[in-house]
């Protein structure tokens, strides 16, 4: 799902994936329909050659959409209904969509839900022409509230919705078996979260717009880990790096690179602590050894220049 390799030790570097489900679009497969479509009070009136094959097909495949309680009785009176959008198939009143039923939309894609007054109102369920399953709760004609995606690649989404985008705290899983637990924001990861990817690396900390950024603790499977501050998914400003060896980095960084005033410590009691650029030791610094010794030198580009008498 996503990986970060430090550039401490100026490694390659790939900055931190957290990719998102988003908001689904429709796309179009206006395929003739040769699937049948599932026993419902509607199914005889409902347009089948408007139907995708790939939304018949998975329409077919999960069980049935529940309607709530309330709607238990039996259905009374339906009607077709042309609307700007698709075609409706279900209960009405003054010839507007009031009650259960589906709608066929121009592309292919089919939803059924309850309808209040002509707007998608309580529970509801679409499945896009791409095979995509969004089912949840409705306030007028968008998704929003409690919701659950669930993408034909495997992955899934779980949890809160405002106007159609994934919205406060919720839950993404990928077929992989990486995750996250957090706060979304207008349909991205951002505020605080927890991101497990599949190799055992996991971050929590702070997001914005599906980026790792702002304060976190990252662990990777290795056995390496930074806590401090990350931009755009790169470790930026203060933080401390941790090797499984040892060693320690504890000072400034610039997208992922020691970078600024930092202290180095080894496993032996060695200790550099001064200037770093890109990476590498550089301007004024002392460097102390396990002995007690200590001297002050000047380095340019990680090599050291001259020693500086005190």
């Amino acid at each position: 799902m996503g990986s970060l390799n430090c550039t401490c030790d100026s490694e390659p570097d790939n900055t931190v994936q957290v990719e998102g489900l988003g908001v689904n679009k429709f796309s179009t497969d206006k395929k003739k329909a040769t699937s049948v479509v599932p026993n419902t009070k509607f199914s005889g009136q409902i347009p089948l050659q408007d139907i995708s094959n790939v939304v018949l097909s998975v329409w077919n495949s999960i069980p049935p959409f529940v309607y709530p309680k309330e709607f238990n009785n039996e259905i009374s009176k339906w009607m077709s209904i042309i609307l700007d959008d698709g075609i409706f198939t279900g209960e009405f009143d003054n010839l507007l969509p009031h009650g259960r039923g589906f709608e066929v939309y121009h592309d292919g894609s089919l939803i059924e839900a309850v309808w209040n007054k002509g707007k998608i109102t309580g529970k509801g369920r679409i499945i896009y022409t791409n095979g995509d399953v969004l089912e949840g709760d409705f306030e007028n004609g968008e998704i929003h509230g409690f919701g659950v995606l669930v993408s034909q690649s495997g992955s899934k989404y779980e949890g809160n919705w405002s106007h159609s985008k994934q919205e406060g705290n919720g839950k993404e899983i990928w077929p992989d078996g990486s995750e996250f637990i957090g706060d979304f924001k207008s349909g991205c990861k951002c505020g605080n979260g927890i991101f497990k990817w599949a190799d055992g690396s996991l971050y929590e900390g702070q997001f914005n717009k599906n980026c790792i950024e702002g304060i976190g603790v990252y662990k990777w499977s290795d056995g390496r880990s930074y806590e401090g501050t990350w931009l755009e998914g790169k470790m930026h400003g203060k933080g401390k790096f941790i090797w499984p060896n040892g060693r320690v980095y504890d000072g400034e960084f610039c997208m992922d690179l020691k970078h600024g005033v930092g202290k180095l410590l080894w496993p032996d009691g060695k200790v550099y602590e001064g200037g770093w650029m890109n990476g590498k030791r550089h301007g004024i610094g002392v460097l102390k050894v396990k002995d007690g010794g200590c001297k002050k030198g000047e380095w340019n580009n990680g090599v050291r220049i001259n020693w500086i008498d005190n």
